[in-house]
């Protein structure tokens, strides 16, 4: 990842407006629903999007390993989460 970590969970990728190491937060029912399917709601920018990708995404590392998902279950998390817009509460790392 652009911050020297290996992937992991609460890892979240970013459009370059957000510095890295800030603090995410996903609100309202995206939150629920990341929670209800064990995806992480909290966690830092520790990765970075191409920049073509729009400043309004994040994506939310759901590493290999994480709650013992094979590969294609991942995949199965990943699309039944799906696409969702959401509030978040973004706080800078001030010591970047």
């Amino acid at each position: 990842m652009a911050n020297g970590q290996a992937p992991h969970a609460g890892a979240f990728a970013c459009p370059s407006n957000i510095p890295l190491g800030s603090r995410i937060t996903i609100l309202g029912s995206a939150r629920d629903r990341a929670q209800r399917l064990g995806i992480p709601t909290d966690g830092i920018c520790a990765d970075r999007f191409a920049k073509r990708y729009s400043r309004g995404h994040l994506d939310i590392c759901i590493p290999r390993g994480y709650l013992e998902f094979d590969d294609a279950e991942r995949l199965k998390l990943a699309r039944e989460f799906g696409r969702v817009k959401s509030r978040v509460v973004i706080t800078p790392n001030k010591s970047r």
